[in-house]
Protein backbone atom coordinates (compact mmCIF):
# COMPACT_ATOMS: atom_id res chain seq x y z
CA UNK A 1 0.00 0.00 0.00
CA UNK A 2 1.02 3.48 -0.64
CA UNK A 3 1.52 5.92 2.26
CA UNK A 4 1.99 9.68 3.03
CA UNK A 5 3.06 11.59 5.12
CA UNK A 6 0.12 14.45 6.68
CA UNK A 7 1.61 17.15 4.87
CA UNK A 8 1.53 15.18 1.35
CA UNK A 9 -1.92 14.15 2.04
CA UNK A 10 -2.72 18.11 1.78
CA UNK A 11 -0.81 18.83 -1.10
CA UNK A 12 -2.44 15.72 -3.58
CA UNK A 13 -3.59 17.00 -7.02
CA UNK A 14 -6.36 16.12 -9.15
CA UNK A 15 -5.78 13.89 -11.82
CA UNK A 16 -7.42 15.52 -15.00
CA UNK A 17 -6.98 14.83 -18.46
CA UNK A 18 -5.30 17.92 -20.25
CA UNK A 19 -5.20 20.28 -16.95
CA UNK A 20 -2.22 21.88 -16.39
CA UNK A 21 -4.15 24.17 -13.76
CA UNK A 22 -5.32 21.13 -11.31
CA UNK A 23 -7.31 21.96 -8.23
CA UNK A 24 -5.89 20.78 -4.65
CA UNK A 25 -8.27 18.76 -2.63
CA UNK A 26 -7.51 19.31 1.02
CA UNK A 27 -8.45 17.79 4.77
CA UNK A 28 -10.42 19.88 6.55
CA UNK A 29 -8.97 19.06 9.97
CA UNK A 30 -7.48 16.04 11.45
CA UNK A 31 -10.58 15.94 14.21
CA UNK A 32 -9.28 12.75 15.83
CA UNK A 33 -5.12 12.49 14.89
CA UNK A 34 -3.91 9.09 14.19
CA UNK A 35 -5.63 6.14 11.72
CA UNK A 36 -8.50 5.99 13.11
CA UNK A 37 -10.39 8.80 12.18
CA UNK A 38 -13.12 11.09 12.89
CA UNK A 39 -15.90 9.53 10.44
CA UNK A 40 -17.25 12.60 9.65
CA UNK A 41 -20.96 12.06 9.36
CA UNK A 42 -24.61 13.91 8.45
CA UNK A 43 -23.12 16.92 6.24
CA UNK A 44 -26.15 19.91 6.25
CA UNK A 45 -25.51 22.92 4.45
CA UNK A 46 -26.23 25.77 6.06
CA UNK A 47 -26.07 29.96 5.92
CA UNK A 48 -22.63 28.70 3.80
CA UNK A 49 -21.25 26.35 6.01
CA UNK A 50 -21.09 23.13 6.26
CA UNK A 51 -22.35 20.99 9.94
CA UNK A 52 -21.52 17.45 10.70
CA UNK A 53 -21.01 15.57 13.24
CA UNK A 54 -17.30 13.77 14.45
CA UNK A 55 -15.43 12.24 16.78
CA UNK A 56 -12.35 12.95 18.29
CA UNK A 57 -12.06 9.88 20.80
CA UNK A 58 -14.47 6.15 20.58
CA UNK A 59 -17.17 7.29 22.86
CA UNK A 60 -17.65 11.13 21.63
CA UNK A 61 -19.46 12.24 18.71
CA UNK A 62 -20.07 15.98 18.53
CA UNK A 63 -21.41 18.80 16.18
CA UNK A 64 -18.16 20.51 13.69
CA UNK A 65 -19.08 23.21 11.07
CA UNK A 66 -17.00 24.38 8.24
CA UNK A 67 -16.80 27.32 5.75
CA UNK A 68 -14.37 25.13 3.76
CA UNK A 69 -11.02 25.91 5.45
CA UNK A 70 -8.45 24.06 7.57
CA UNK A 71 -9.35 27.28 10.29
CA UNK A 72 -12.53 27.50 9.82
CA UNK A 73 -13.66 23.87 10.38
CA UNK A 74 -14.53 23.89 14.79
CA UNK A 75 -16.19 22.54 17.07
CA UNK A 76 -20.02 24.04 17.35
CA UNK A 77 -20.64 22.94 21.53
CA UNK A 78 -19.55 20.26 23.45
CA UNK A 79 -22.94 18.96 24.22
CA UNK A 80 -22.12 16.02 26.03
CA UNK A 81 -18.71 17.22 27.79
CA UNK A 82 -15.53 15.01 27.94
CA UNK A 83 -15.78 11.90 26.53
CA UNK A 84 -19.39 11.36 26.44
CA UNK A 85 -21.10 11.02 23.17
CA UNK A 86 -24.10 13.18 22.00
CA UNK A 87 -24.79 10.77 18.97
CA UNK A 88 -25.58 13.46 16.81
CA UNK A 89 -28.88 12.88 15.21
CA UNK A 90 -30.89 13.74 11.76
CA UNK A 91 -29.80 17.40 11.15
CA UNK A 92 -31.84 19.50 9.08
CA UNK A 93 -31.51 23.36 8.67
CA UNK A 94 -34.76 24.94 8.88
CA UNK A 95 -34.80 29.18 8.92
CA UNK A 96 -31.58 29.48 9.56
CA UNK A 97 -31.72 27.26 13.16
CA UNK A 98 -30.11 23.88 12.98
CA UNK A 99 -32.24 21.13 14.10
CA UNK A 100 -30.59 18.23 15.49
CA UNK A 101 -31.64 15.00 18.26
CA UNK A 102 -28.64 15.16 20.96
CA UNK A 103 -27.83 13.28 24.19
CA UNK A 104 -26.48 16.28 26.70
CA UNK A 105 -25.71 13.39 29.70
CA UNK A 106 -28.76 14.61 31.31
CA UNK A 107 -31.43 13.91 29.16
CA UNK A 108 -31.79 11.09 26.34
CA UNK A 109 -31.83 11.50 22.84
CA UNK A 110 -33.82 14.64 22.39
CA UNK A 111 -34.20 17.86 19.78
CA UNK A 112 -31.65 20.82 20.02
CA UNK A 113 -30.92 23.88 17.86
CA UNK A 114 -28.27 25.61 16.79
CA UNK A 115 -27.38 28.65 15.21
CA UNK A 116 -23.57 27.72 15.07
CA UNK A 117 -22.34 29.39 18.07
CA UNK A 118 -21.43 27.53 20.95
CA UNK A 119 -23.79 30.01 22.98
CA UNK A 120 -27.00 29.59 20.45
CA UNK A 121 -26.96 25.92 20.51
CA UNK A 122 -29.21 24.76 22.57
CA UNK A 123 -31.51 22.06 24.16
CA UNK A 124 -35.17 22.46 22.71
CA UNK A 125 -37.30 20.02 24.11
CA UNK A 126 -37.29 17.44 26.65
CA UNK A 127 -40.32 14.90 24.95
CA UNK A 128 -39.47 11.77 27.09
CA UNK A 129 -38.76 13.28 30.31
CA UNK A 130 -35.36 12.40 32.41
CA UNK A 131 -33.19 10.05 30.35
CA UNK A 132 -35.90 8.29 28.26
CA UNK A 133 -34.82 8.86 24.44
CA UNK A 134 -37.67 11.42 22.51
CA UNK A 135 -35.50 10.54 19.30
CA UNK A 136 -37.17 13.61 17.18
CA UNK A 137 -36.84 12.90 13.54
CA UNK A 138 -38.43 13.68 10.29
CA UNK A 139 -37.75 17.48 10.87
CA UNK A 140 -39.73 19.32 8.24
CA UNK A 141 -39.93 23.37 7.18
CA UNK A 142 -44.04 23.88 7.20
CA UNK A 143 -45.91 27.21 7.72
CA UNK A 144 -42.76 29.01 9.35
CA UNK A 145 -42.17 26.14 12.33
CA UNK A 146 -40.72 22.92 12.34
CA UNK A 147 -42.61 19.52 12.36
CA UNK A 148 -41.22 16.71 13.61
CA UNK A 149 -42.47 13.12 14.93
CA UNK A 150 -40.98 12.64 18.69
CA UNK A 151 -41.68 10.22 21.60
CA UNK A 152 -43.32 11.83 24.08
CA UNK A 153 -43.81 10.68 27.69
CA UNK A 154 -47.50 10.26 27.76
CA UNK A 155 -48.13 10.33 23.96
CA UNK A 156 -45.42 7.77 22.47
CA UNK A 157 -44.05 8.79 19.02
CA UNK A 158 -46.80 11.19 17.41
CA UNK A 159 -46.72 14.49 15.37
CA UNK A 160 -45.41 17.92 17.25
CA UNK A 161 -44.22 21.25 15.82
CA UNK A 162 -41.86 23.76 17.76
CA UNK A 163 -40.49 27.54 17.07
CA UNK A 164 -37.09 26.73 18.57
CA UNK A 165 -38.37 27.55 22.23
CA UNK A 166 -39.73 25.08 24.77
CA UNK A 167 -42.66 27.03 25.61
CA UNK A 168 -43.41 27.28 21.64
CA UNK A 169 -43.01 23.36 21.00
CA UNK A 170 -46.10 21.19 20.96
CA UNK A 171 -47.76 18.03 20.30
CA UNK A 172 -49.88 18.71 17.36
CA UNK A 173 -52.42 15.56 17.30
CA UNK A 174 -52.10 12.33 19.19
CA UNK A 175 -52.97 10.21 16.29
CA UNK A 176 -52.62 6.76 18.22
CA UNK A 177 -54.12 8.50 21.49
CA UNK A 178 -52.13 6.86 24.33
CA UNK A 179 -48.82 5.97 24.55
CA UNK A 180 -49.21 3.94 21.64
CA UNK A 181 -46.76 4.60 18.66
CA UNK A 182 -47.89 6.30 15.45
CA UNK A 183 -45.09 6.44 13.84
CA UNK A 184 -45.18 9.77 11.57
CA UNK A 185 -43.23 9.23 9.15
CA UNK A 186 -42.33 10.46 5.27
CA UNK A 187 -43.71 13.93 5.75
CA UNK A 188 -43.52 16.48 2.99
CA UNK A 189 -45.44 19.79 2.40
CA UNK A 190 -47.80 19.69 -0.70
CA UNK A 191 -50.00 22.89 -1.72
CA UNK A 192 -50.34 24.35 1.72
CA UNK A 193 -50.90 21.13 3.78
CA UNK A 194 -48.21 18.79 5.50
CA UNK A 195 -48.51 15.09 4.12
CA UNK A 196 -47.44 11.93 5.94
CA UNK A 197 -47.97 8.46 6.74
CA UNK A 198 -49.32 7.34 10.36
CA UNK A 199 -51.02 4.41 12.11
CA UNK A 200 -53.90 5.48 14.25
CA UNK A 201 -54.10 1.79 15.38
CA UNK A 202 -57.34 1.04 13.59
CA UNK A 203 -56.52 2.00 9.91
CA UNK A 204 -52.86 0.87 9.77
CA UNK A 205 -50.24 2.80 7.88
CA UNK A 206 -52.14 5.17 5.57
CA UNK A 207 -51.84 8.56 4.09
CA UNK A 208 -52.77 11.56 6.87
CA UNK A 209 -52.62 15.15 6.45
CA UNK A 210 -52.52 18.54 8.38
CA UNK A 211 -52.25 22.32 8.58
CA UNK A 212 -50.79 22.45 11.43
CA UNK A 213 -54.01 21.87 14.00
CA UNK A 214 -55.30 19.35 16.18
CA UNK A 215 -58.50 19.81 13.89
CA UNK A 216 -56.95 19.58 10.58
CA UNK A 217 -55.33 16.71 10.80
CA UNK A 218 -56.89 13.95 9.69
CA UNK A 219 -56.69 10.60 7.85
CA UNK A 220 -57.13 10.92 3.99
CA UNK A 221 -57.87 7.97 2.80
CA UNK A 222 -57.93 3.87 4.31
CA UNK A 223 -56.31 2.54 0.90
CA UNK A 224 -55.87 -0.41 2.36
CA UNK A 225 -59.14 -1.11 5.11
CA UNK A 226 -58.12 -3.41 7.95
CA UNK A 227 -54.76 -2.45 9.96
CA UNK A 228 -51.84 -2.67 7.51
CA UNK A 229 -48.47 -1.48 9.33
CA UNK A 230 -46.48 -2.03 5.94
CA UNK A 231 -44.33 1.53 5.09
CA UNK A 232 -45.00 2.62 1.54
CA UNK A 233 -42.06 4.46 1.02
CA UNK A 234 -41.70 8.71 0.22
CA UNK A 235 -44.52 11.33 -0.62
CA UNK A 236 -43.21 13.38 -3.16
CA UNK A 237 -44.59 16.71 -4.84
CA UNK A 238 -45.58 18.01 -8.47
CA UNK A 239 -47.85 20.38 -9.50
CA UNK A 240 -49.61 20.58 -6.14
CA UNK A 241 -50.45 17.04 -6.15
CA UNK A 242 -48.81 14.50 -3.58
CA UNK A 243 -47.81 11.02 -5.21
CA UNK A 244 -46.44 8.31 -3.77
CA UNK A 245 -46.42 4.23 -4.08
CA UNK A 246 -49.78 2.29 -2.33
CA UNK A 247 -51.46 -0.84 -2.13
CA UNK A 248 -55.34 -1.39 -2.00
CA UNK A 249 -57.39 -4.68 -1.26
CA UNK A 250 -57.27 -5.37 -5.29
CA UNK A 251 -54.27 -3.92 -6.41
CA UNK A 252 -50.24 -4.46 -5.52
CA UNK A 253 -48.40 -1.91 -4.95
CA UNK A 254 -48.96 1.18 -7.57
CA UNK A 255 -48.69 4.72 -8.14
CA UNK A 256 -51.19 6.75 -6.24
CA UNK A 257 -51.75 10.26 -5.98
CA UNK A 258 -53.80 12.59 -3.73
CA UNK A 259 -54.95 16.57 -2.95
CA UNK A 260 -55.46 16.15 0.34
CA UNK A 261 -58.76 14.56 -0.01
CA UNK A 262 -60.65 11.04 -0.10
CA UNK A 263 -62.34 12.23 -3.25
CA UNK A 264 -59.03 13.38 -4.73
CA UNK A 265 -56.85 10.62 -3.88
CA UNK A 266 -56.99 7.65 -6.59
CA UNK A 267 -54.67 5.00 -7.81
CA UNK A 268 -52.99 6.85 -11.14
CA UNK A 269 -52.28 3.33 -12.82
CA UNK A 270 -52.49 -0.48 -12.53
CA UNK A 271 -48.93 -0.78 -14.22
CA UNK A 272 -48.78 -4.40 -13.34
CA UNK A 273 -52.54 -5.52 -13.28
CA UNK A 274 -54.14 -6.80 -10.81
CA UNK A 275 -52.98 -8.25 -7.44
CA UNK A 276 -49.42 -8.55 -8.57
CA UNK A 277 -47.11 -5.62 -7.33
CA UNK A 278 -45.53 -3.30 -9.45
CA UNK A 279 -43.31 -2.71 -6.92
CA UNK A 280 -42.51 0.94 -7.28
CA UNK A 281 -39.51 1.91 -6.39
CA UNK A 282 -36.60 4.90 -6.74
CA UNK A 283 -39.27 7.86 -7.23
CA UNK A 284 -38.23 11.30 -8.08
CA UNK A 285 -39.56 13.77 -9.44
CA UNK A 286 -37.79 14.77 -13.01
CA UNK A 287 -38.19 18.36 -14.38
CA UNK A 288 -42.58 18.00 -14.85
CA UNK A 289 -42.81 14.49 -14.54
CA UNK A 290 -42.55 11.75 -12.62
CA UNK A 291 -40.18 8.85 -13.08
CA UNK A 292 -39.47 5.79 -10.90
CA UNK A 293 -38.58 1.61 -11.42
CA UNK A 294 -41.87 -0.51 -12.24
CA UNK A 295 -42.36 -4.37 -12.75
CA UNK A 296 -44.74 -6.04 -15.59
CA UNK A 297 -44.58 -9.52 -16.76
CA UNK A 298 -44.03 -8.37 -20.14
CA UNK A 299 -40.82 -6.14 -19.07
CA UNK A 300 -39.94 -6.77 -15.54
CA UNK A 301 -38.70 -3.96 -13.74
CA UNK A 302 -38.18 -0.90 -15.91
CA UNK A 303 -38.19 2.81 -16.13
CA UNK A 304 -41.15 4.42 -16.12
CA UNK A 305 -42.44 8.40 -16.61
CA UNK A 306 -45.46 9.50 -15.58
CA UNK A 307 -47.64 12.93 -16.13
CA UNK A 308 -50.28 11.85 -12.95
CA UNK A 309 -52.30 10.60 -15.50
CA UNK A 310 -53.27 7.02 -16.57
CA UNK A 311 -52.79 7.68 -20.11
CA UNK A 312 -49.47 9.72 -19.31
CA UNK A 313 -47.92 6.79 -17.22
CA UNK A 314 -45.55 5.14 -19.77
CA UNK A 315 -42.52 2.66 -20.29
CA UNK A 316 -39.61 4.80 -20.74
CA UNK A 317 -38.14 1.92 -22.66
CA UNK A 318 -37.77 -1.46 -23.14
CA UNK A 319 -33.92 -1.29 -21.91
CA UNK A 320 -33.47 -4.45 -20.52
CA UNK A 321 -35.65 -6.48 -23.89
CA UNK A 322 -37.90 -8.96 -22.76
CA UNK A 323 -39.10 -9.81 -19.01
CA UNK A 324 -35.00 -9.06 -18.26
CA UNK A 325 -34.90 -6.43 -15.59
CA UNK A 326 -33.04 -3.08 -15.21
CA UNK A 327 -31.71 -3.45 -11.50
CA UNK A 328 -31.89 0.38 -9.72
CA UNK A 329 -29.26 0.30 -6.58
CA UNK A 330 -28.97 3.95 -6.32
CA UNK A 331 -30.72 7.09 -7.85
CA UNK A 332 -31.03 11.11 -8.33
CA UNK A 333 -32.52 13.27 -10.05
CA UNK A 334 -30.78 16.61 -11.16
CA UNK A 335 -30.44 19.12 -13.87
CA UNK A 336 -33.61 17.74 -15.67
CA UNK A 337 -32.67 13.73 -15.63
CA UNK A 338 -33.04 10.46 -13.76
CA UNK A 339 -29.62 9.41 -12.60
CA UNK A 340 -29.00 5.85 -10.94
CA UNK A 341 -26.59 3.22 -10.48
CA UNK A 342 -27.58 -0.22 -12.00
CA UNK A 343 -27.09 -2.88 -14.48
CA UNK A 344 -28.94 -4.12 -18.02
CA UNK A 345 -29.35 -7.76 -18.27
CA UNK A 346 -28.21 -9.18 -21.02
CA UNK A 347 -25.37 -6.54 -21.48
CA UNK A 348 -21.54 -7.33 -21.24
CA UNK A 349 -21.29 -4.13 -18.73
CA UNK A 350 -21.88 -4.65 -14.98
CA UNK A 351 -22.96 -2.15 -12.46
CA UNK A 352 -22.71 1.76 -13.72
CA UNK A 353 -24.19 4.90 -14.07
CA UNK A 354 -26.97 5.11 -16.46
CA UNK A 355 -29.08 8.12 -16.97
CA UNK A 356 -32.49 8.35 -18.57
CA UNK A 357 -34.40 12.30 -19.88
CA UNK A 358 -38.29 10.29 -19.89
CA UNK A 359 -37.77 9.49 -23.27
CA UNK A 360 -34.57 7.19 -23.61
CA UNK A 361 -31.89 5.47 -21.24
CA UNK A 362 -28.71 5.53 -21.75
CA UNK A 363 -24.80 4.17 -20.30
CA UNK A 364 -23.10 7.00 -19.08
CA UNK A 365 -19.81 5.95 -19.02
CA UNK A 366 -18.62 2.21 -18.92
CA UNK A 367 -16.27 3.29 -16.00
CA UNK A 368 -14.42 -0.14 -15.49
CA UNK A 369 -14.62 -1.58 -18.98
CA UNK A 370 -16.14 -5.21 -19.31
CA UNK A 371 -18.60 -7.22 -17.43
CA UNK A 372 -16.82 -5.80 -14.34
CA UNK A 373 -18.50 -2.90 -12.04
CA UNK A 374 -17.69 0.26 -10.65
CA UNK A 375 -19.81 0.06 -7.93
CA UNK A 376 -21.37 3.85 -8.41
CA UNK A 377 -22.24 5.44 -4.59
CA UNK A 378 -23.04 8.59 -3.34
CA UNK A 379 -24.56 10.01 -6.23
CA UNK A 380 -24.63 13.59 -4.77
CA UNK A 381 -25.95 16.94 -7.11
CA UNK A 382 -23.08 19.11 -6.93
CA UNK A 383 -20.78 21.71 -8.44
CA UNK A 384 -23.36 22.22 -11.33
CA UNK A 385 -23.57 18.24 -11.94
CA UNK A 386 -23.43 15.19 -10.19
CA UNK A 387 -20.37 13.78 -8.11
CA UNK A 388 -20.46 10.55 -7.15
CA UNK A 389 -17.77 7.59 -6.47
CA UNK A 390 -16.61 5.13 -8.54
CA UNK A 391 -13.79 2.50 -8.87
CA UNK A 392 -11.91 2.26 -12.43
CA UNK A 393 -9.98 -0.79 -11.49
CA UNK A 394 -6.80 1.47 -12.15
CA UNK A 395 -7.34 4.38 -9.59
CA UNK A 396 -9.32 2.28 -6.61
CA UNK A 397 -12.83 4.28 -5.25
CA UNK A 398 -12.21 8.02 -5.81
CA UNK A 399 -14.27 11.06 -7.12
CA UNK A 400 -15.81 11.38 -10.39
CA UNK A 401 -18.09 13.74 -11.74
CA UNK A 402 -20.78 13.49 -14.73
CA UNK A 403 -22.81 16.42 -16.59
CA UNK A 404 -24.90 13.03 -17.79
CA UNK A 405 -22.61 12.32 -21.13
CA UNK A 406 -19.44 10.31 -21.67
CA UNK A 407 -17.51 12.59 -22.87
CA UNK A 408 -18.33 14.79 -19.16
CA UNK A 409 -17.37 12.00 -16.59
CA UNK A 410 -14.52 12.01 -16.06
CA UNK A 411 -11.86 11.44 -12.48
CA UNK A 412 -12.01 14.14 -10.41
CA UNK A 413 -9.08 13.51 -8.39
CA UNK A 414 -7.29 10.18 -7.35
CA UNK A 415 -6.83 11.11 -3.81
CA UNK A 416 -4.32 8.24 -3.05
CA UNK A 417 -2.67 7.63 -6.19
CA UNK A 418 -2.30 4.48 -7.83
CA UNK A 419 -5.07 1.10 -7.18
CA UNK A 420 -5.01 2.23 -3.25
CA UNK A 421 -8.31 3.99 -2.69
CA UNK A 422 -9.42 6.99 -0.75
CA UNK A 423 -13.69 5.76 -0.90
CA UNK A 424 -15.07 9.29 -0.60
CA UNK A 425 -18.50 9.56 1.29
CA UNK A 426 -21.19 11.94 2.91
CA UNK A 427 -20.63 14.05 0.04
CA UNK A 428 -22.19 17.52 0.07
CA UNK A 429 -22.74 20.49 -1.96
CA UNK A 430 -21.09 23.78 -0.74
CA UNK A 431 -22.24 25.80 -3.89
CA UNK A 432 -18.05 26.85 -4.09
CA UNK A 433 -17.12 23.51 -3.15
CA UNK A 434 -17.70 19.69 -2.16
CA UNK A 435 -17.27 18.68 1.06
CA UNK A 436 -16.93 14.89 1.66
CA UNK A 437 -15.22 12.51 4.22
CA UNK A 438 -11.86 10.35 3.16
CA UNK A 439 -10.25 7.70 4.28
CA UNK A 440 -6.40 8.06 4.36
CA UNK A 441 -3.75 5.11 5.78
CA UNK A 442 -1.78 7.35 7.88
CA UNK A 443 -4.66 10.06 8.91
CA UNK A 444 -7.72 7.82 9.38
CA UNK A 445 -11.45 8.92 7.29
CA UNK A 446 -11.48 12.70 8.42
CA UNK A 447 -13.73 15.62 6.72
CA UNK A 448 -12.13 17.15 3.24
CA UNK A 449 -12.91 19.69 0.92
CA UNK A 450 -12.21 20.44 -2.97
CA UNK A 451 -13.27 23.51 -4.71
CA UNK A 452 -15.84 23.06 -7.17
CA UNK A 453 -14.02 25.53 -10.13
CA UNK A 454 -12.98 22.09 -11.49
CA UNK A 455 -16.40 20.52 -12.62
CA UNK A 456 -17.95 20.91 -15.45
CA UNK A 457 -15.28 23.04 -17.79
CA UNK A 458 -13.70 20.25 -20.11
CA UNK A 459 -9.76 21.06 -20.08
CA UNK A 460 -7.39 21.90 -23.27
CA UNK A 461 -5.32 23.74 -21.45
CA UNK A 462 -2.16 21.59 -23.13
CA UNK A 463 -3.94 20.94 -25.99
CA UNK A 464 -6.08 23.93 -27.37
CA UNK A 465 -5.19 25.98 -30.32
CA UNK A 466 -6.33 28.99 -28.26
CA UNK A 467 -3.21 30.75 -26.57
CA UNK A 468 -4.45 32.26 -23.16
CA UNK A 469 -2.18 33.89 -20.80
CA UNK A 470 -1.32 35.19 -18.38
CA UNK A 471 -3.04 31.63 -16.56
CA UNK A 472 -3.44 32.37 -13.90
CA UNK A 473 -5.26 36.07 -14.72
CA UNK A 474 -5.77 38.56 -12.36
CA UNK A 475 -7.52 41.21 -15.28
CA UNK A 476 -6.84 41.27 -18.66
CA UNK A 477 -6.83 38.11 -20.84
CA UNK A 478 -4.84 38.08 -23.85
CA UNK A 479 -6.54 35.48 -26.01
CA UNK A 480 -4.62 34.39 -29.89
CA UNK A 481 -7.12 32.50 -32.13
CA UNK A 482 -6.02 30.12 -33.94
CA UNK A 483 -6.38 31.28 -37.70
CA UNK A 484 -6.43 35.05 -37.68
CA UNK A 485 -7.22 35.09 -41.77
CA UNK A 486 -11.24 33.36 -39.99
CA UNK A 487 -13.64 35.37 -38.33
CA UNK A 488 -14.33 34.06 -34.45
CA UNK A 489 -16.96 33.75 -32.42
CA UNK A 490 -16.18 33.59 -28.56
CA UNK A 491 -18.52 32.63 -25.84
CA UNK A 492 -17.24 32.51 -22.22
CA UNK A 493 -18.93 30.52 -19.27
CA UNK A 494 -18.87 29.37 -16.01
CA UNK A 495 -18.61 26.05 -13.96
CA UNK A 496 -22.17 25.80 -13.76
CA UNK A 497 -22.97 26.63 -17.60
CA UNK A 498 -23.70 30.25 -17.19
CA UNK A 499 -22.30 32.31 -20.03
CA UNK A 500 -20.40 35.43 -18.12
CA UNK A 501 -19.18 37.09 -21.56
CA UNK A 502 -19.81 37.01 -25.27
CA UNK A 503 -17.67 38.50 -28.68
CA UNK A 504 -19.70 38.34 -31.53
CA UNK A 505 -16.80 38.37 -33.95
CA UNK A 506 -12.70 38.79 -33.10
CA UNK A 507 -9.38 37.73 -35.13
CA UNK A 508 -6.23 37.97 -34.32
CA UNK A 509 -4.96 38.18 -30.75
CA UNK A 510 -7.92 39.95 -28.39
CA UNK A 511 -8.05 41.38 -24.97
CA UNK A 512 -10.26 40.60 -22.59
CA UNK A 513 -10.78 42.15 -19.01
CA UNK A 514 -11.97 39.24 -16.56
CA UNK A 515 -11.33 41.16 -13.33
CA UNK A 516 -14.79 41.48 -12.18
CA UNK A 517 -16.00 37.81 -12.66
CA UNK A 518 -15.33 36.25 -9.43
CA UNK A 519 -12.54 33.89 -8.77
CA UNK A 520 -12.95 30.34 -10.74
CA UNK A 521 -12.57 28.73 -13.79
CA UNK A 522 -14.34 29.50 -17.32
CA UNK A 523 -14.79 27.89 -20.48
CA UNK A 524 -14.11 29.55 -23.77
CA UNK A 525 -15.29 28.45 -26.66
CA UNK A 526 -14.27 29.94 -29.81
CA UNK A 527 -16.33 29.21 -33.15
CA UNK A 528 -15.51 29.94 -36.99
CA UNK A 529 -17.59 28.74 -39.85
CA UNK A 530 -15.39 25.58 -40.08
CA UNK A 531 -15.02 24.40 -36.46
CA UNK A 532 -15.16 24.94 -32.71
CA UNK A 533 -11.88 25.07 -30.26
CA UNK A 534 -12.00 25.43 -26.75
CA UNK A 535 -9.86 26.96 -23.78
CA UNK A 536 -9.64 26.93 -20.22
CA UNK A 537 -9.33 30.75 -18.59
CA UNK A 538 -8.31 30.89 -14.63
CA UNK A 539 -9.19 33.61 -12.51
CA UNK A 540 -7.77 34.25 -8.98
Amino acid sequence: MTRRSPLAALIVQLTLAGASHAQTPQMLRDIWPGVCGSMPMLPVLMNGRIYFSATDVPTSRELYKSDGTPSGTILVRDINPGDGNSGILECQAVNGQLYFGAIDGVHGMELWRSDGTASGTALVKDFNTGPGHGMPNQMTEFNGAVYLAANGSSSGVELWRTDGTEAGTSLVKDIYPGTMNSNVSRMRVVNGLLFFWANDGVHGWEPWRSDGTEAGTALIKDIAPGSSTDDPGEIHALDEVAYFAAADADHGLELWRSDGTEAGTWMVKDINPGTEPSGISHLHVVGDRLMFLARTADHGDELWVSDGTEAGTQLVSDFSPGASSTGVFESLAANGLYYFFGYASGTAVGYELYASDGSSTWLVKDILPGPSSSFVGDLTAACGGVVFRADDGVHGAELWYTNGTEAGTYLLADILPGPDTSWPHELADMGHALFFGMQDPDLGREPWVCPCAFVGIEEHAEASELLIAPVPSHGPVRITLPDATNAWSLTFMDIRGRTVHSIPQATGTIQVDASDWGHGTYLVVARSKEREVKGRLVVE
